[in-house]
């Protein structure tokens, strides 16, 4: 059972980086989108895969800020940019599918409509909730495969 829980958690963990990977530029891009700034911030990854923003000394260095305040400031703006990070990630997490669940769109396309529709050329069916049911399996095929 042990063994078990140290797998679920390295799993979840792993996981945790493939997020963190696809997400953060998607993440980076929309923060300065919604008007955030990240001047004088840099990503600085852990050698386990996760990391933080934090202030990038050099190029303060080299924009000449000589203000004891700005230190401290940049300091207080790299950990909230990365709460943001964190947060940004769970939300990214909690939106993974479960394992036999497909997303579909609202709206099925033209090509979902006319695999439905082959679905049903050579069936006699007369409960409703059957053509359904053999409805929605077309429906996620043609999705499936057009994938």
């Amino acid at each position: 059972m042990e063994n078990q829980s140290k797998q679920n958690q390295q799993e979840q963990f792993e996981f945790g980086i493939l997020v963190l990977k696809h997400e953060r530029p998607l993440f980076e891009e929309n923060y300065v989108n919604m008007g955030g700034r990240m001047d004088f911030l840099k990503w600085s990854e852990c050698s386990d895969g996760t990391g933080s923003y934090q202030p990038d000394w050099t190029a303060i260095g080299e924009a000449d800020i000589d203000d004891p305040h700005f230190d401290d400031q940049i300091q207080e703006h790299a950990e909230h940019v990365t709460g943001c990070l964190q947060s940004w990630l769970e939300c990214a997490k909690s939106k993974a599918i479960p394992e036999g669940y497909y997303l579909m769109p609202m709206q099925p396309s033209l090509e979902m409509l006319q695999k439905a529709e082959q679905e049903f050329n050579d069936l006699d069916i007369e409960d409703i909730q059957d053509r359904i049911v053999f409805a929605h399996q077309a429906m996620i095929q043609a999705l499936i495969q057009s994938a």
